[in-house]
């Protein structure tokens, strides 16, 4: 059983009493989970702050329970069982966060982010500050510099991309571009004689690639009759 009398080694700290070694794993747990939530709450995406948090701090505690309450004389004893059904266990809150609309696949990166989470959780309630602090640094770099070195990688180039359709397409156009990354785009709305139809001009910094992904879905969405693009 837990000896809250004892004490706890914890990694970059060293030994300490239990009760003080719970209170840093859980404090740990709150800024480390927090740090990737806010990143994905900056950029509107699910599991956010709260979430991640629980995420981690959930993941800590199994881990803790799971190596301290080891009972005596067991030698057997596999404390990292909890934590092998944390890994397979998260898989269905990452799938709940995995859309799939008109054959487009949104969040995976906030299924990733919750997956890495628990691992970090794991990590904490195993008594390894520094190694969840050190992976969190290189998640939260990952999420904030892997795209603009990509970009660099794969240049882009600004695109006018003209969508001629039925009235109010640029509300479906509008709520796709909310589920990209990059914000950086330019929507212009023009609304022609007869009032039933209207061109929506987008201008946006993509790769090839990206251009041609994007022009695929705005051609899926409801009412969209022509689709132009080019260089400018």
């Amino acid at each position: 059983m837990l000896n809250l009398s004892g004490t706890t080694q914890l990694e970059l700290i060293g030994e300490v009493s239990t009760y003080l070694a719970i209170c840093i794993q859980a404090v740990c747990a709150i800024i480390l989970g927090g740090v990737i939530g806010l990143d994905r709450e900056k950029k509107l995406k699910p599991a956010g702050v709260k979430t991640q948090i629980l995420i981690c701090v959930g993941a800590a505690l199994y881990t803790l329970v799971g190596m301290s309450n080891v009972p005596e004389g067991f030698s057997t004893y596999d404390p990292n069982r909890i934590a092998a059904q944390i890994v397979s266990g998260i898989g269905f809150l990452g799938a709940g966060a995995i859309i799939q609309s008109q054959g487009r696949i949104t969040g995976m990166t906030t299924a990733a982010s919750i997956w890495i989470v628990a691992a970090i959780g794991i990590a904490i309630g195993s008594g390894q500050i520094f190694t969840a602090m050190f992976f969190t640094a290189i998640i939260w770099i990952t999420l904030n510099f892997v795209s603009p070195i990509l970009n660099f990688v794969r240049p882009q180039k600004r695109f006018l991309i003209q969508v001629v359709g039925q009235r109010k397409i640029e509300d479906d156009i509008l709520s796709y571009l909310q589920l990209i990354e990059d914000d950086d785009f330019d929507l212009e709305v023009f609304i022609e004689d007869n009032e039933l139809r209207e061109q929506v001009n987008l201008k946006v910094s993509l790769s090839r690639s990206e251009l041609k992904r994007l022009t695929a879905r705005l051609r899926s969405i409801p009412g969209v009759e022509s689709i132009n693009s080019r260089v400018y």
